[in-house]
C-alpha cells in the first residue's frame, strides 16, 4: 500500500474486508494454539495480528482522509459499498467472538499456571511432591494437575 496514494472508499473497504478475513483466520489459529498450548504458533498468530492491526490503522487514516475530502459532496452509496460494509460488520462480529473466547482461554491458562506455581511454592506441597521449588519430572506435573483439578 503506497502511503501517498489516494484510495477510493471502495478500495479502502475492500482492503479492510481482506484484512478482516485474515484476522478471523489468525484468531482461529490463536485459539487453536491456546487450546493446544503451542507457544510457537501462538507467537506467530500474535505477531500476524499485530501487523494486521497496524495495516488496519493505516486504512482507517486513509478512510478519514477520503471522508474529509468528500465531506461536503453529496453522494449516493453504491450497492457494492453497502455490501462491503455489511461483510466487514459480519467479520468484525466473528472476530469479536473469537477474541472473547481467546481471552477466556488465556485467562484459564494464566489461572492454571498460577495454581501450578502455588503448588510449587507452597512448602507443604514441596514436601508432598519432593519438588524443592522445581518440577523435576512429568509425573510430578501430572500429580499436581490431578490434585488441583
Amino acid at each position: 500500500m503506497a502511503a501517498n496514494k489516494n484510495l477510493s472508499l471502495e478500495e479502502i473497504l475492500d482492503l479492510e474486508l481482506t484484512l478482516a478475513k485474515k484476522l478471523v483466520d489468525a484468531a482461529g489459529i490463536q485459539q487453536y494454539a491456546l487450546q493446544e498450548g503451542n507457544l510457537a504458533e501462538l507467537s506467530k498468530a500474535n505477531d500476524f495480528i499485530s501487523e494486521t492491526n497496524e495495516k488496519l490503522n493505516f486504512l482507517n487514516l486513509k478512510k478519514m482522509e477520503y471522508l474529509n475530502q468528500v465531506k461536503n459532496t453529496p453522494c449516493e452509496e453504491k450497492a457494492e459499498l453497502a455490501q462491503l460494509k455489511k461483510n466487514i460488520v459480519g467479520l468484525v462480529q466473528q472476530l469479536k467472538e473469537k477474541f472473547q473466547m481467546n481471552a477466556i482461554l488465556s485467562q484459564n491458562g494464566i489461572n492454571f499456571h498460577h495454581q501450578i506455581l502455588s503448588v510449587l511454592c507452597s512448602p507443604d506441597q514441596q514436601k508432598v511432591y519432593n519438588t524443592e521449588g522445581k518440577v523435576k519430572e512429568t509425573l510430578q506435573v501430572n500429580q499436581m494437575i490431578d490434585r488441583v483439578f
